[in-house]
């Protein structure tokens, strides 16, 4: 199949004295057999281009050609050594391949290079909190702060460090901080929300629902939501927002589980809740969990030889499963 190159990619190349109609004209006559074809000869008519090195190290990153990919960054490095995405670009891949020393040397240097440049301060704050150094991720998010005062996600980095420091109350201050400097910030909103949820409070809610305004369909933040409300005993709240869920994705089997769990425990109607059990594990047949409250329900039904058989399965594949043993010991 004959492969039509991009006009942004021949306007790359394109004369500045060009007009539009003949870049057009341009793209009309010239075909390639691949898309690397194309931006080959592209590279060949501009070869000081980094965006064409940058364009082919995602084709060749897509292929899984990894090292030529890395090959390419390093050309676009060479080309352009002040743009700091080329070396953010080449650490992710870097990190993504577990290669993480060498993805913090590429930012070690680059910041030598381009000296203040706040995005790669944020990204080597983001790897040290990958890897556990939340000191690190702490000086170099404070390290962006001197440069940007105004940067949420600086503050959401800090809030991270902090949280998995386990300091609650620092991570919530740069939570807040974060949301307050980015409104849209929606990593932060979540955090403050789960936070918030732990301790059962009335503000958690609120968040969820700054989530939910920038990410309409988020299922991680109906869940979120739904869960804080079952654990206050908010029955209809709970399954408003697990229906809500399904709205969106109606083989999410967490969503029927949890209508399952309030069904059963909260609102006592259990033949209700055996059929969302059922449903949680048809659509996940390794969801243990759900199997163990279907042989619950059996047994609350004094389906006693069904439970025993249900329990049963249960174990044979999960035999750590402590609910199950306890189940079938009442049982037998």
């Amino acid at each position: 199949m004959k492969y039509l190159p991009l006009l942004l990619l021949i306007g790359l190349v394109s004369c500045k004295n060009e007009t539009p109609k003949t870049v057009a004209e341009k793209q009309v006559s010239i075909e390639y057999e691949s898309a690397f074809d194309s931006i080959n000869s592209l590279i060949k008519a501009k070869p000081d281009n980094a965006l064409l090195y940058n364009y082919r190290a995602t084709l060749r990153e897509n292929d899984k050609d990894f090292e030529s990919a890395i090959g390419d960054l390093n050309r676009a490095i060479e080309v352009d050594s002040l743009n700091d995405q080329w070396y953010i670009r080449k650490a992710n891949l870097l990190f993504d391949l577990e290669r993480f020393k060498e993805s913090k040397d590429v930012l070690d240097n680059a910041i030598f290079i381009v000296p203040g440049s706040v995005p790669l301060m944020l990204r080597k704050s983001e790897i040290y909190l990958f890897t556990g150094d939340l000191q690190q991720c702490l000086n170099w998010a404070n390290a962006a702060l001197n440069f940007d005062v105004y940067s949420a996600q600086a503050y959401y980095l800090k809030g991270m460090a902090h949280k998995y420091g386990r300091d609650t109350v620092k991570a919530v201050t740069s939570f807040q901080t974060a949301v307050e400097q980015d409104i849209n910030h929606y990593e932060a909103y979540m955090q403050l929300a789960n936070l918030y949820a732990i301790e059962k409070h009335d503000l958690a809610p609120s968040y969820y629902q700054n989530a939910l305004r920038i990410k309409p369909k988020s299922i991680e933040a109906y869940y979120g939501k739904g869960l804080h409300f079952q654990n206050i005993g908010r029955s209809d709240l709970a399954l408003n927002d697990y229906k809500a869920i399904l709205e969106i994705n109606d083989k999410y089997p967490e969503a029927y589980y949890n209508m399952g769990y309030v069904k059963l425990i909260q609102l006592q109607e259990v033949d209700t809740a055996t059929v969302l059990f059922n449903k949680a594990y048809s659509l996940d047949g390794t969801y243990f969990d759900a199997l163990y409250m279907i042989g619950y329900c059996q047994e609350l039904k004094n389906e006693i030889q069904q439970a025993k058989k249900t329990y049963k399965t249960v174990l044979e594949n999960v035999p750590t499963h402590l609910l199950a043993a306890k189940g079938l010991s009442r049982v037998e």
